[in-house]
């Protein structure tokens, strides 16, 4: 199996994750299909805000549609058998350390501990992020040297060093941990959706996901 890391922040996730050439094809295989199909762009990315609300690349394309494409981009990420794991932090009241750092510094963990029980190891790929690329290298760095901190500090032994951070736009799995991630923090700040029929489809795409789930959190500061 091959774990797909996700922390949310209000923003971008990172992703943590190790995938095939064959199986990133797969993902690119079902935009291609839809877009021979109903005039999407070939190129057009994956946001899960996009497909959610009718924007971006996917403007002008009826719910049923957008829902479809995204449960076929479930489909080709399931077929890689990826470990989830969703660590978010809400910024309100949060003055102390940059969210981003803290959900970052939660899901490290998580890999880490899951890791060491499968005996394996994980290369962290992220999405581009100009603010807080630095600070998470030495993040890494400090984890494997020290710490994580915290109330539950773990000296990080499974996550390998080097840190890559990527293009979204030409890497379809770093979409893919966009998807996801959308999806999860939907469910938290949408418990029930306004339109009966999103809501079935929503909770529809999260049961697919269930059996891959490691973890799934979000911290609210007191």
């Amino acid at each position: 199996m091959r774990p797909l890391t996700l922390t949310r922040t209000g923003s971008r996730p990172c992703s943590s994750t190790r995938t095939t050439l064959s199986e990133q094809r797969g993902r690119s295989a079902v935009v291609e299909a839809w877009a021979a199909s109903c005039g999407i762009s070939p190129t057009a990315e994956l946001h899960g805000g996009d497909l959610w609300h009718g924007s971006g690349a996917f403007v002008g394309l009826i719910p049923g549609i957008r829902r479809a494409i995204s449960d076929d981009a479930l489909d080709a990420l399931l077929a890689a058998e990826p470990l989830i794991i969703l660590r978010g932090v809400a910024r309100r009241n949060l003055t102390a350390v940059h969210p981003h750092r803290l959900a970052w510094r939660y899901a490290i963990e998580n890999v880490d501990e899951k890791m060491e029980r499968c005996d394996g190891t994980a290369l962290v790929v992220a999405d581009e992020h100009a603010e807080m690329e630095s600070a998470l290298r030495g993040d890494i760095v400090e984890y494997a040297q020290g710490t994580t901190g915290g109330w539950r500090p773990r000296t990080i032994t499974r996550v390998l060093r080097g840190l890559r951070f990527l293009s979204s736009h030409e890497h379809r799995l770093l979409q893919a941990a966009d998807l996801v991630a959308f999806l999860h923090q939907r469910r938290q700040t949408h418990p029930t959706e306004p339109h009966r029929r999103a809501h079935r489809a929503r909770e529809q795409h999260w049961a697919k996901l269930l059996p891959q789930l490691v973890v799934a959190r979000l911290w609210t500061p007191p």
